[in-house]
């Protein structure tokens, strides 16, 4: 169970997502203008998707909504909302739904900079409490799935994921759309796993690194939309590797507003044995 939810949450490139994830030195796409429908070669295409980038890594706060669809040898779906705090520290709290099976399961999930928490129906019976805590540095003794999970969620920050664009080709302007009542531009291009995993910039790779690996030498399909200040306001990431299809959707609903990222109390956690 666990497994599956971390494999899930591989988002955009994260991840991209959301990540999804997004080196940064970029050139503005326009003289203060939008990247609209003047923006139709590749070139000007690729750097409104550079200044997308440089400014996610501005970004202190965020709210997304997720889908994550996932078909092949196993078929499931997650969809929720993520809460991100960017700066000062990296903080993440998620509440989701997985659907696999004719059955839905809802779970939780809240990092911190000292520990991950999980709320999830199958731990609760093993341990009695609502959530589990798992410290950061008990993370690699306590197995593969737990230690991926923890990076899928690490690499879920926005400004990581859009890193993905730094490597990016074949960029090109497919349209305008509105995204959650704001005008976008939409773009798209591709990524090769195995070529990024090689160009981004080492503090980025770090991150990204686990979620590229078990890609392989998959490409990855992006299509960003991206207002006139140069936001992310949705992208959506298509990637088939090992039998499975994942097509990862995330919309940014809120950007640098107040998120709540509250650890349970202590009388509320505990431990899997084991540990």
């Amino acid at each position: 169970m666990v497994k599956m939810i971390s494999v899930s949450i591989m988002r955009r490139g994260g991840v991209l997502a959301v990540g999804l994830s997004a080196a940064l030195l970029a050139a503005s796409c326009s003289s203060g203008g939008s990247p609209g429908a003047g923006h139709t070669t590749a070139v000007s295409a690729r750097q409104a998707l550079l200044a997308a980038a440089t400014q996610a890594q501005k970004m202190r706060s965020a709210t997304e909504m997720l889908m994550v669809q996932i078909s092949g040898t196993q078929s499931l779906s997650i969809s929720g909302t993520t809460q991100l705090q960017l700066k000062p520290t990296l903080e993440v709290g998620a509440n989701l739904k997985l659907a696999v099976a004719g059955k839905t399961r809802r779970f939780k999930e809240i990092l911190t900079s000292e520990a991950l928490y999980l709320n999830l129906a199958l731990l609760t019976k093993q341990v009695g409490k609502p959530w589990v805590k798992i410290d950061l540095s008990a993370l690699k003794a306590a197995g593969a799935s737990f230690a991926q999970l923890y990076s899928s969620l690490q690499s879920s920050n926005v400004s990581y994921q859009a890193q993905m664009f730094a490597v990016c080709k074949n960029a090109r302007v497919v349209g305008t759309a509105t995204v959650d009542g704001v005008s976008t531009t939409e773009y798209a291009c591709s990524v090769h796993a195995a070529a990024a995993l090689k160009r981004l910039n080492p503090s980025f790779r770090k991150v990204l690194a686990p979620e590229l690996r078990v890609m392989g030498n998959s490409i990855v399909y992006l299509h960003i939309w991206v207002d006139h200040q140069n936001q992310i306001r949705k992208n959506t990431e298509f990637v088939s590797f090992s039998g499975q299809k994942i097509r990862t959707t995330v919309t940014i609903t809120a950007i640098n507003q107040p998120v709540h990222i509250t650890p349970p109390p202590a009388s509320q956690t505990a431990t899997l044995p084991g540990l």
